[in-house]
């Protein structure tokens, strides 16, 4: 009675969407107690049936997990009576375990967090286990087969790694895909531009790709530019039509995920470089989502990535920047647009070249003087600027290529080089 009622009490908080609460009897009913008490369950331990790998794919459909939400009761009740800890961890294996029993894994963990109770104590008592499953799980962003639904489960759960670096397993695995190699998705002149930046990482650099000639190709490279690509495609599903719920649940979540990323010091030093280089802020207020009544909190969501793209640091060395570094790091994006378009635009832009900074500083007035390029010689100020490729770098393999940054409309064109060189109050 009395682990019931703890039950019906973790059942009874606030959720987003009111949920029926069911009685101890309506509880005992439920085919999913019967099937615990003969698989699992801890009070009936020494009488369970042997493992079956199938049922775990038959609670995922018969339960529709992949349609998991907060307070979802099938969750819940799969939580209480320990079916991470007692069935679904015991018999994981990363190389043959099954794709749901993985996702089953990641929603168990998504459930403990949102009820407030130890996620990780079940997974960290077998290591190697553990550095397999979240290993495992990183490689699982390039799967063909996983769902917008199994999506959000995976970057919720991906968020909570985040938010668990404090863990050594978890801080050791996440930390190598987001390291150095994951540059290898930079544009070439960004990646020359970053790199001369910090002549410590050029050694870096060139010793890690004579180590590995294939590093570009490796997980720890591919994962960020992959799982960005991801989230690009969805994003630019959301039409002006009918409304893909899930689709707007999944581009919120992972805005989520990357501001929880910037917002740490350790897991901010490269990334910062690749979110700015792929634009994600340009594209997320240009997208059809920000325009419409469901994309308010995305809005919200991008207005905080945008503060922590921008954050007021040195990337690399993590101190905090003073107001004079602050003031020196605008003066000196802007003048070199002016010694750029001095070389190479001099005719089109001489009054921007002869204006003094407080005169370009602002949007309005920086937007006043760009307009008048067309888009060509547009493409090829950005292109100059390294903000986004040139021409040539257009004859990559195709499934590689950008279309957003390597066609750019003249919009994106200038919302880049705007935002780029606008000072930011």
């Amino acid at each position: 009675q009395s682990t019931w009622g703890e039950l019906l009490t973790r059942m009874s908080r606030p959720h987003k969407t009111r949920i029926h609460i069911p009685s101890i009897q309506e509880l005992d009913s439920m085919p999913l107690t019967a099937i615990s008490k003969k698989y699992w369950a801890t009070s009936t331990s020494g009488k369970h049936l042997p493992f079956d790998v199938s049922l775990i794919d038959k609670i995922y459909e018969d339960e529709k997990l992949d349609r998991w939400n907060d307070g979802q009761q099938p969750i819940m009740l799969l939580e209480f009576s320990s079916y991470l800890e007692n069935y679904l961890w015991p018999h994981y294996d990363a190389e043959r375990s099954t794709l749901r029993h993985h996702l089953s894994i990641m929603l168990m963990i998504n459930e403990k967090f949102r009820q407030g109770v130890s996620a990780w104590d079940a997974l960290a008592q077998t290591p190697d286990r553990f550095r397999a499953f979240l290993s495992k799980s990183f490689a699982l962003r390039s799967a063909q087969t996983i769902k917008i639904r199994e999506k959000i489960i995976y970057v919720h759960f991906l968020v909570h790694c985040v938010q668990s670096l404090e863990v050594e397993v978890i801080q050791k695995t996440c930390l190598r895909v987001m390291s150095l190699p994951m540059w290898s998705g930079l544009d070439s002149g960004r990646l020359e531009l970053e790199l001369h930046r910090a002549p410590k990482l050029q050694t870096h650099w060139t010793a890690i790709n004579s180590k590995n000639p294939n590093l570009a190709k490796s997980l720890d490279a591919t994962f960020f530019p992959g799982i960005l690509s991801d989230y690009f495609s969805v994003l630019s599903s959301i039409s002006s039509g009918e409304c893909d719920v899930d689709a707007v649940h999944y581009c919120e979540r992972f805005c989520e995920f990357l501001i929880d990323l910037l917002a740490q010091l350790p897991t901010r030093r490269f990334l910062v470089a690749l979110i700015s280089n792929k634009h994600v802020v340009t594209r997320n207020k240009l997208s059809t989502l920000a325009n419409r009544s469901e994309g308010r909190l995305f809005m919200q969501l991008t207005d905080m990535l945008l503060f922590y793209t921008s954050f007021e640091i040195h990337d690399q060395a993590g101190a905090a920047l003073t107001v004079h570094e602050i003031t020196q790091r605008h003066y000196n994006k802007l003048n070199v647009l002016q010694r750029m378009a001095f070389k190479h635009f001099k005719e089109e832009l001489n009054d921007l070249i002869l204006s003094p900074i407080s005169e370009i500083e602002t949007r309005k007035k920086l937007q006043k003087h760009i307009s008048k390029l067309s888009d060509a010689r547009l493409r090829e100020l950005c292109s100059r600027l390294r903000l986004l490729p040139g021409e040539t770098e257009n004859d990559n393999d195709p499934a590689d290529v950008d279309y957003i940054l390597t066609n750019p409309t003249r919009e994106f064109m200038l919302e880049v080089l705007l935002a780029h060189h606008e000072k930011v109050p």
